[in-house]
């Protein structure tokens, strides 16, 4: 599906990234966790192909992602910001529908599939009372569920999603999650800043560090004692709920 090989990356004279490798295949739930400014968030524009490499490759479903024009490449990635807000005043609704615009011609309009695909979406994210909101008049966790329903809308094969829950409750987290887990046809690679939610959703998590891949593999592998202690400083106990390590600091 998607595959990092040497990836560096440079700001000016900083180095964001260096030696990062990593490998998604079709319908794998990744997650990646660490520290804030370790580089997640750059790693995900990058493969999303906003951002270009200072060294490395990565490649989509084995061709080079810069061989990709931009909307062939939406056709396939669909990427979620961890901030969805926007100067334009769209509707919930005509948000949602720009999922779909990289399926449209110049020439056409939505045909009834699109126009399907994009209600199955809103109703996915329990956000139908919403549709003729304007996106600017909506809360933090609302525009979240919004932003979740276009990313939706794309019937990606790979979503990319930033912090994805950080403005949504409980109850909506772990709608939006169960849906990630359900869902058999697309891979996803998310950054989420939550280790225990992290640990119960991922078949594969990545652990970063000061822009490097410290620990990947499954939640049990990384998710240690040692790994927390060397990574976020603090000291914690681990036990396991549902067969998943769980993190207990020590105050």
């Amino acid at each position: 599906m998607i595959e990092v090989k040497d990836l560096y990356f440079s700001f000016g004279k900083k180095q964001i990234l260096k030696n990062i490798n990593l490998k998604v295949t079709e319908g794998e739930k990744v997650i990646i966790i660490g520290p804030n400014g370790c580089g997640k968030t750059t790693l995900l524009r990058l493969i999303s192909g906003y951002l270009s490499p200072s060294k490395g490759e990565i490649l989509l479903k084995g061709k080079s992602i810069k061989e990709y024009k931009i909307k062939e490449r939406a056709k396939i990635i669909a990427m979620m910001n961890q901030s969805g807000k926007t100067p334009f005043n769209f509707s919930v609704e005509e948000t949602v529908k720009m999922g779909r615009y990289p399926f449209i011609s110049w020439y056409g309009g939505f045909s009834k599939d699109d126009k399907a695909i994009v209600n199955k979406s809103i109703d996915l994210m329990n956000i139908n009372h919403l549709k003729e909101h304007s996106i600017l008049n909506i809360s933090g966790g609302e525009c979240a569920r919004t932003m979740a329903a276009r990313a939706f809308a794309q019937n990606p094969e790979l979503m990319l999603m930033d912090e994805p829950v950080s403005a949504l409750d409980i109850n909506q987290t772990l709608h939006l999650m169960n849906l990630v887990k359900s869902d058999e046809d697309c891979a996803f690679l998310i950054v989420l800043h939550d280790l225990n939610l992290a640990s119960q959703y991922a078949e594969k998590l990545i652990l970063m560090c000061d822009g490097e891949i410290v620990s990947q593999g499954s939640p049990e592998k990384v998710i240690t004692a040692e790994n927390v202690s060397a990574v976020y400083k603090i000291e914690s106990k681990i036990i396991y709920v549902n067969n998943r390590p769980f993190i207990i600091p020590y105050v």
